[in-house]
């Protein structure tokens, strides 16, 4: 159900491929069916956790789907160096 929501958001709105914070959001604010996001809303949420471990998913599965190749490369180099979690 997370993959297929995520797959249409990534559709629908381009900015979310390149963008987690976009998609979280919109995630947040299209398929949780709370409304207006308050903390107690917030907290009843799909994880950030398992909407970004769908869109990965996604993106290996449907190539046309991937953020742009500048994106990419970024996320690739902080795979590849995890100290800017440190900074």
């Amino acid at each position: 159900m997370i993959y297929n929501n995520v797959k249409k958001l990534l559709e629908q709105y381009p900015e979310c491929r390149n963008s987690d914070r976009e998609l979280l959001w919109t995630y947040w604010n299209t398929h949780n069916g709370y409304g207006e996001l308050t903390k107690t809303r917030f907290l009843k949420c799909t994880s950030a956790e398992s909407i970004t471990r769908a869109r990965r998913s996604v993106q290996k599965s449907h190539p046309e789907l991937r953020a742009k190749k500048v994106v990419q490369e970024a996320r690739h180099q902080k795979e590849l160096n995890p100290e800017w979690l440190f900074r």
